[in-house]
C-alpha cells in the first residue's frame, strides 16, 4: 500500500525547519557577539591592569566594606605584599593612618558626597616612615552608583625633604641677616628692631625695660699691640660672655658697633640690670685676656652703662639708649672697668 503525501503537513514541516534554521543562525550570531564581548572585556581587563601597573603611584580600589578589590604593583611594593595577600582584605589591616575611622577618612568623605578627597599623610613603608599625597575619588558600579573608593598614593618624601631643607635654609638666611658675622651676636639692625618691639610691649604691659651699653677699655691700643686677629678673638670672647648672660627668651645681646655692645633686658628694672652688668664685668675680667697697654691693669676689661624705665608716650627707645650712653661715659671717665647707671628723668 502506497503512502500519499499531505501537502499541508509538508508545508508546516518546511516552515518549522526554516524557523529552526533562523533561530540557530540568531543563536550563533548572539554567541559570536558574546564571545566578542568576552574577548573585549578580557582585553579591557588586560589594558586596565597594564595601565594600573605602569603607574608610579600606588593605587587600590576599596568597596564600602573596606575590602580591597584591586591593587597595582606600586601599591604592593609599598605594602611589601603579594597580590593574593591583599585582595579581599581590609585596607586598614595593612596600615593604620591618623585619618582612619575619623571624619577625615576618605571612605566617609566619599559616602557623604565629596567628589575628591586629598591629604598629605605619613605611612610606614618597609620599616621607614615616608610621606604620601593621598587622593581619593568615587568608584562607580554598572548603574553609575557609588560602590567604593579609588585611592592613589603618591610618594612625596623627596619633596618633603626638599621643602624642609628650604625652610631651614630660609630660617638660616633670616638669622644671618640679623646676626653679626664676627661675634655671632645680634647685629645693630636686629638690636634696633628688638628694642622697638620690647619698648612697645613694656608700654602696653606697664613693665620696666632696661638697657646695658658697654665697650672694651682701650681696645684700639689692644689692636695696635696684638694685631687685628687677636682683636677679633677678643671681641668674640667678650661677645660670648654677653651671650651667656642672655638667659631669658626676651634678652638680646648685640654688637652695637666696633668694640661696643648693647644688651636689652625686658621686664627688668635698673637694679636688676645693674646686677647683670656687674656679673658681665666680672666675667670679662676673669677671662684674663692679656692687655699690657691698658692703663688700669694687665688684662682686658670693659666699662658698662645702665639705664631703665617703665615706658610711656613721653619717651622713645632712643631716650633709653641716650641715658645708657651717658652712664657708659661716666663709667669711662671715672676710671673704667666699672658699672654706672643713669635714670631716665620724667
Amino acid at each position: 500500500m502506497s503512502i500519499q503525501s499531505n501537502p499541508t503537513i509538508e508545508a508546516q514541516l518546511k516552515s518549522l525547519t526554516q524557523e529552526l534554521d533562523d533561530t540557530v543562525a540568531k543563536l550563533e550570531e548572539v554567541y559570536s557577539q558574546l564571545n566578542l564581548k568576552i574577548v573585549e572585556a578580557e582585553l579591557t581587563e588586560i589594558e586596565l591592569t597594564q595601565i594600573l601597573n605602569a603607574s608610579i603611584d600606588g593605587m587600590w580600589v576599596i568597596d564600602f566594606n573596606h575590602e580591597i578589590l584591586r591593587v597595582n604593583t606600586t601599591m604592593l611594593k609599598l605594602l611589601d605584599k603579594q597580590q593574593h595577600e591583599v585582595i579581599g582584605n581590609k585596607c586598614y589591616s595593612f596600615f593604620h593612618s591618623s585619618i582612619c575611622n575619623e571624619r577625615r577618612c576618605p571612605m566617609i568623605r566619599i559616602k557623604e558626597g565629596d567628589d575628591l578627597v586629598q591629604y598629605d599623610i605619613n605611612l610606614p613603608c618597609q620599616g621607614k616612615i615616608r610621606h604620601y599625597s593621598l587622593t581619593a575619588t568615587p568608584f562607580l558600579g554598572l548603574l553609575n552608583e557609588i560602590i567604593g573608593v579609588v585611592e592613589i598614593y603618591r610618594d612625596i618624601t623627596l619633596r618633603k625633604k626638599a621643602e624642609l631643607k628650604l625652610k631651614e635654609a630660609n630660617k638660616r638666611l633670616k638669622e644671618l641677616v640679623h646676626i653679626d658675622g664676627l661675634t655671632e651676636l645680634a647685629n645693630r639692625r636686629y638690636f634696633d628692631f628688638c628694642l622697638e618691639k620690647e619698648w612697645k610691649r613694656s608700654c602696653r604691659e606697664h613693665k620696666p625695660i632696661s638697657l646695658i651699653m658697654c665697650d672694651i677699655d682701650f681696645f684700639k691700643r689692644f689692636n695696635d699691640t696684638y694685631g687685628h686677629q687677636a682683636g677679633d678673638d677678643c671681641l668674640k670672647l667678650v661677645a660670648n660672655t654677653l651671650r651667656i648672660h642672655a638667659r631669658r627668651p626676651g634678652d638680646v645681646a648685640a654688637r652695637y658697633g666696633g668694640e661696643e655692645f648693647g644688651f636689652i633686658l625686658p621686664n627688668t628694672d635698673v637694679k636688676g640690670a645693674l646686677y647683670v652688668a656687674e656679673s658681665i664685668r666680672k666675667h670679662v675680667e676673669e677671662l684674663g685676656i692679656a692687655h699690657i697697654r691698658s692703663d688700669i691693669g694687665q688684662h682686658v676689661t670693659i666699662s658698662l652703662g645702665v639705664s631703665g624705665i617703665v615706658p610711656c608716650n613721653q619717651f622713645t627707645p632712643e631716650a633709653l639708649i641716650e641715658y645708657a650712653d651717658k652712664a657708659l661715659y661716666s663709667a669711662k671717665t671715672n676710671g673704667r672697668n666699672r658699672v654706672f647707671s643713669s635714670h631716665v628723668e620724667y
